[in-house]
């Protein structure tokens, strides 16, 4: 239905749906930060470590408001990531496209004798196979996260800053938690690069979807060699081995991927005056916590991809739909203004 969509309202309303499918899934996307970037200590409270209990803890010492900090920093990387995303990669798909149409063009109208410059040959539609589908989506989103992680890295910063605020730590940020704020704290203290910090680990992250697709691959293949083997002709149309399949690998997916997900946010919160790199921080993990560190606030990330499935499926596709919408009246405004003000005697509301 977007197709009639031009390309930048295609990108705004894909960036807008996804930000309001975010207002659900936002605080406990807060919950997970506070936990993966927790100081290993003895004295800290390991109650505060479970999602739910950490959900009421912020309600109650900082109101529902404590759950949208940063929140306003990553509405504007959803949609600056949307949009890079959808142009970088139709320009990537577009030009590979060409190329191809170009070459079977060389090849048709090759010297070949007959009655014709070239026999007339029915044309088959040029179309991109899933590896290349794949590559040019690895490279759209690797230029999306690279436009958005200042944003991101902002919005991290932001609900960081306002756990120490609240927990009353001394080398904590001081001030109110604001996104001009956080930015100008940022700037001073490590510079532009302070807006970078885990692009290296954001390059390795684009490759999830593509790891998940290769899982639904992998299961299409078990359940038609499973239907084979059974001596089923007819192999099963339900919709059911789709939606598990596809629900099993986003889970696969973020297990594998979850600790450079971790690892990535504890880089961003890190201090200026620490300077830890991405493998620093997995010695420091895997020293205090052990490899289950890896995995701390793991419950809490999938229930928020849950939350934020559901939200973008009840609410994000009708945004789409109302972008949609407004896009036809648009075009049409002339027809609905000659409708209005037609003459109801010559031209009777149907």
């Amino acid at each position: 239905m977007t197709n009639s969509l031009p390309p930048f309202a295609q990108a705004v309303a894909g960036g807008v749906g996804a930000v309001v499918a975010n207002v659900g899934s936002f605080p406990l996307d807060v919950v997970v930060t506070r936990i993966q970037t927790q100081k290993y200590s003895r004295e800290r409270c390991q109650s505060k470590l479970h999602v739910f209990h950490l959900l009421s803890e912020i309600v109650h010492h900082e109101g529902f408001r404590g759950l949208y900090v940063g929140f306003d920093a990553d509405a504007v990387s959803t949609i600056v990531s949307s949009v890079a995303y959808f142009y970088s990669y139709a320009y990537f798909r577009n030009r590979l496209l060409d190329k191809k149409r170009a070459k079977a063009v060389a090849i048709v109208k090759g010297p070949i004798p007959g009655p014709y410059p070239y026999p007339p040959r029915p044309r088959v539609p040029i179309t991109l196979s899933t590896f290349e589908e794949v590559y040019i989506g690895f490279f759209g989103s690797v230029i999306g996260r690279f436009l958005s992680l200042p944003f991101e890295c902002i919005s991290v910063k932001m609900r960081y800053e306002q756990g120490r605020v609240t927990d009353r730590d001394a080398t904590g940020y001081r001030g109110s938690i604001s996104f001009t704020r956080i930015m100008k704290y940022i700037h001073r203290e490590e510079g532009l690069r302070g807006f970078f910090k885990g692009f290296k680990a954001s390059v390795f992250l684009c490759l999830q979807p593509a790891f998940a697709l290769m899982i639904v691959k992998f299961f299409r293949l078990f359940i038609r060699l499973f239907y084979f083997l059974r001596g089923k002709e007819k192999i099963f149309t339900s919709n059911k081995p789709g939606l598990i399949g596809g629900s099993l690998s986003s889970l696969i997916a973020l297990s594998f991927f979850y600790p450079l997900m971790m690892l990535k946010t504890r880089v961003q919160c890190a201090d200026c005056k620490e300077d830890k790199s991405t493998f620093k921080m997995f010695r420091e993990v895997v020293r205090n916590r052990g490899i289950g560190g890896l995995y701390d606030g793991f419950g809490g990330k999938v229930c928020s991809n849950v939350v934020n499935k559901g939200c973008n499926m009840l609410v994000g596709q009708r945004v789409m739909n109302l972008f949609v919408t407004i896009h036809w009246y648009w075009r049409h405004k002339t027809l609905w203004e000659l409708y209005a003000n037609r003459d109801p005697e010559v031209y009777p509301c149907p």
